[in-house]
């Protein structure tokens, strides 16, 4: 082979290498746009599922402070009868509303310990204050201790 042959088959050879690499440059800058473009899409996806929990953060936050306002009440309220039961005075609203709407007038209680009879003076959340009839005087009796009433 003479200079010139090989001087041409050493251009076809550059010319060819060019060529793949032209080709495979080309393959990676799709490749590269591909994944850009799935990178991309990942990121606009997380920023949506980012906001969906932020939302729901909220709503949890704020159902949380719901329900610690209610454990809240709840505690008071097992305060409040812990200090009736304890008292032995519980709190009696059904008597109470009773009571008052026979204040002025006569009533026949009955106790553990007797049954009593006087005029309503003023119904308690947990008593009622009667004029005894018999004798004139003032007795408190306790809705606890109230077995029946006429």
């Amino acid at each position: 082979m003479d200079d010139k042959t090989i001087n041409r088959l050493k251009i076809r050879i550059l010319q060819i290498g060019k060529i793949e690499t032209a080709s495979s440059l080309s393959k990676l800058k799709d490749r590269h746009k591909r994944l850009k473009d799935k990178i991309h899409d990942l990121q606009h996806s997380l920023s949506e599922k980012f906001h969906d929990l932020e939302r729901e953060i909220s709503k949890l936050a704020k159902k949380f402070a719901t329900l610690t306002q209610t454990v809240y009440q709840l505690q008071q309220q097992v305060i409040g009868i812990q200090a009736e039961i304890v008292s032995g005075n519980p709190n009696n609203p059904v008597l109470q509303q009773f009571f008052q709407s026979r204040t002025g007038q006569t009533v026949t209680i009955t106790t553990p310990a007797g049954t009593v009879t006087g005029t309503v003076l003023i119904a308690g959340t947990n008593a009622v204050e009667l004029r005894e009839t018999a004798t004139g005087d003032i007795i408190i009796v306790p809705y606890s201790k109230v077995v029946a009433v006429q």
